[in-house]
């Protein structure tokens, strides 16, 4: 009786490692600014749709990772690091903000470029996985980032987004009518 019990956890673990978590996203579409912990996010990249895959990945380096921490050791505010990889391509898009106040709904937030805040762009090189392109908004580039819901309960981030980046050659992304619902770990 235990090696069946074994044998059908097993397997059902099996079935759930290769759902694909992004089969019912249309790459099409800008997903619908939502409030719920859906794990979605996109934007347009130079009036071009960018949709970001849902997968959850655990690591700032790697797509789909979203960190939220409460500075209470360091006299208040808040650390937010966002990170999206492109449903049908090797683009990323990182998001990092870090504030001394207390995170407020519907107050927008200046993505002025320093250590800890700035927003990133950047296309993978197919041949290895160096960046081929970075535009960041540390070469003159500005953004801000409105939070809509916040929810430590189920947690969960939302709001949107827009920023222009510029490569070290000067070449600008626009990056206009993002929005994000993502889950989150920290707190």
């Amino acid at each position: 009786m235990k090696n069946i019990v074994l044998l059908l956890v097993i397997t059902f673990s099996l079935i759930n490692c290769n759902r694909d978590p992004d089969k019912d996203v249309n790459p099409g579409i800008l997903p619908e600014a939502t409030n719920e912990g859906k794990n979605t996010g996109g934007c347009l990249i130079n009036n071009v749709i960018w949709v970001a895959s849902t997968n959850r990945e655990m690591n700032w380096l790697n797509p789909g990772y979203t960190e939220f921490e409460t500075l209470t050791n360091q006299g208040g505010g808040f650390s937010l690091k966002l990170g999206f990889k492109n449903i049908k391509n090797d683009e990323f898009i990182n998001i990092s903000i870090r504030s001394s106040k207390t995170l407020e709904l519907n107050r927008t937030y200046q993505i002025i470029p320093s250590d800890s805040t700035f927003a990133v762009y950047s296309k993978k090189s197919l041949l290895n996985t160096h960046p081929k392109e970075i535009f960041h908004t540390s070469n003159n580039g500005i953004g801000e980032i409105v939070f809509t819901k916040f929810s430590n309960y189920r947690p969960f981030i939302s709001g949107k987004f827009n920023f222009i980046a510029k490569d070290s050659l000067g070449k600008t992304v626009n990056v206009t009518e993002g929005r994000f619902d993502r889950l989150f770990i920290g707190g």
